[in-house]
Formats: C-alpha cells, sequence, structure tokens
C-alpha cells in the first residue's frame, strides 16, 4: 500500500525519520515542489512531507501530493493541545504525551456557521456541496477499521476520540463551549484541512496527535516546552514504527479497499460545462481573429467579422 504522512513542521517528525532510518533506506525526493522522504516499511511505500501550520496549507500540500503520489492512505501527524472540561487537571484527564487517535476530526472555526445556513433562505443553498448535493458540516470521520487498528498496539498506549482544528491559537475561547459539546480531546490546526481533501478523493485519512500541553475549561494555555515537543516526537516515532509495522493495519487497508465501490464506467456520465458549449459555438460562428497588426495599433487589435 502506498501511505502518505504529514507533519506540520520539521521538530513534530524528525524522530520519526531518524527511526525509520536505523531500519530502512530514505531518499530525499522533490515531489510538486515540496521536500519528501521516501521509503519502504513493511511492505508498504511512504511518502512523508511537512504541510507547515494551518488548515489551508495543510489542504494544499495534501492535494498536491495525493495527486502525484496517489496513496491508499493519508495520515496526519504531530501535537495536540489536551482539552480539560472540568477546568482542573485531574488523574483521568489526557497528560502531555498521551498519544490521541482521530474518530472525528471537527473544523470547529466554520462548524457553528454551517449549522446555522439551512435556516437561513438567502444562503441556505450554502449549506451544501455544490458537486455532491450533500450536506457540509465540517465534521470528518477516519474509518472504523483504521481507529481499531491503531489502538490494537499492546506495546504503544493510545486514546481514540474527537478532534478539534482551528487557525485560533491556542483556541478560539468563544467556540471552547462547542468544542466540549462537540466532545472533542484535543485541539491542533491542520488536520481538518487534510481530511476535507482526503474525502473529495475518496482516501481514508486518519490524525495522530500527541498531546504537548494543556488547556484549562476557560481556555488559557498552560505552556509548551521544548523538552514536551521532543517527548511528543519520540512517542510518535515510537507508534508509527509499530502501527505501520503491524498486520492491523495491513488487514484494515484490505478490508477498506474491499468496501470501496468504483461504479462501472458505462455508469459515470459526462458533464458538458457551458464553457464548453460556448467555445463550440465560437468555432462554428463566422467570427475570425484580426490579421495581426504592427506597431501601437496592435494593442486596439479587436476580433472583427
Amino acid at each position: 500500500m502506498r501511505i502518505l504522512i504529514l507533519g506540520a513542521f520539521n521538530k513534530e517528525i524528525e524522530s520519526i525519520i531518524k527511526k525509520f532510518n536505523e531500519t530502512s533506506t530514505i531518499k530525499e525526493r522533490r515531489v510538486s515542489n515540496y521536500n519528501c522522504h521516501r521509503f519502504n516499511i513493511a511492505g508498504h511505500k511512504i511518502l512523508m512531507s511537512l504541510t507547515t501550520v494551518g488548515t489551508a496549507p495543510a489542504a494544499v500540500t495534501t492535494t498536491l501530493l495525493s495527486k502525484k503520489f496517489k496513496p491508499d492512505l493519508i495520515m496526519m501527524c504531530g501535537t495536540a493541545g489536551a482539552l480539560q472540561a472540568k477546568g482542573d487537571i485531574e488523574a483521568k484527564a489526557l497528560q502531555v504525551g498521551d498519544v490521541m487517535i482521530s474518530k472525528k476530526v471537527v473544523y470547529i472555526d466554520q462548524y457553528e456557521l454551517f449549522q446555522k445556513l439551512p435556516s437561513m433562505p438567502a444562503y441556505a443553498e450554502c449549506a451544501k456541496d455544490p458537486h455532491s448535493g450533500q450536506q457540509i458540516t465540517h465534521v470528518y470521520q477516519s474509518p472504523d477499521e483504521l481507529v481499531s487498528a491503531a489502538t490494537s498496539l499492546s506495546n504503544i498506549p493510545t486514546v481514540s476520540g474527537n478532534i478539534g482544528v482551528s487557525n485560533f491559537f491556542p483556541v478560539p475561547k468563544d467556540l471552547l463551549s462547542t468544542l466540549h459539546e462537540l466532545n472533542c480531546k484535543v485541539i491542533e490546526m491542520e488536520s481538518s484541512g487534510v481530511f476535507s481533501v482526503a474525502q473529495r478523493m475518496g482516501i481514508p485519512s486518519l490524525a495522530v496527535r500527541v498531546v504537548s500541553n494543556l488547556l484549562t475549561k476557560e481556555g488559557k494555555d498552560l505552556g509548551t516546552t521544548k523538552e514536551n515537543v521532543q517527548l511528543c516526537s519520540s512517542r510518535l516515532a515510537d507508534f508509527m514504527s509499530a502501527f505501520l509495522s503491524s498486520e492491523a493495519l495491513t488487514k484494515a487497508l484490505d478490508n477498506i479497499k474491499a468496501k470501496s465501490i468504483v461504479p462501472p464506467a458505462d455508469e459515470i456520465k459526462p458533464i458538458t460545462l457551458p464553457i464548453q458549449g460556448a467555445y463550440h459555438n465560437f468555432k462554428k460562428s463566422k467570427l475570425k481573429p484580426a490579421t495581426p497588426i504592427s506597431g501601437s495599433s496592435k494593442k486596439r487589435a479587436q476580433f472583427r467579422t
């Protein structure tokens, strides 16, 4: 299988590269104008690169690399802040270094807007995808098979749950209550951009986040140290090494692929765009380009009959 692994910045994934370099030959490549690392592990072909911070860069990177690499799975990995629903840090709450696997990814910045749009007559149609006709929710789901495989590793403790995504750092305080209502356990800044592209392209996706900092229910960030980021990178490396080598992942991808249904070619109807008709009408008309004119008059050249 072909797996695209993405991170936001180098310190998040540098331990992963070092870990894989011990057992695989890692080649540096330029793919779609991105610096990438390519290697094989347990029969999987891996392409790894960076998106930079934010949902928009993450979506662009995912699109360009997916078109070129054609992955069977996209994984977004990195750090995240743990949301403490009850304010005080409790023993049962997430702690720095905990590995979070995505069940759902919620783009919280636009979640509430798209909940309201259907009841706004002037903008109701904006709540639906113009291409599929489906309601836009900004909630994306990882396949159950992948979540089960990722949480089944006996030597790597993991937690699965919902992940909130926002371009506001460390958290949009006016949306904290919504994040808690949606049972988002952590918040980060890229995965919804990755998942939106993956969903459009029909590629399964999974987010793996390691807690680097804690936030109170009021949204106060308790801070991230360099040691925390190093710990997160190390935990990510251990998880990715075990997960990519596991039979559970291979079986999960095989099951997902078996369930995929591609319509027969004769059921796929071509779409005729209006611009095509206009183009063909133009070709059939008597309009002809003017003869090229030299000098300053060239700027005023127009189509003529």
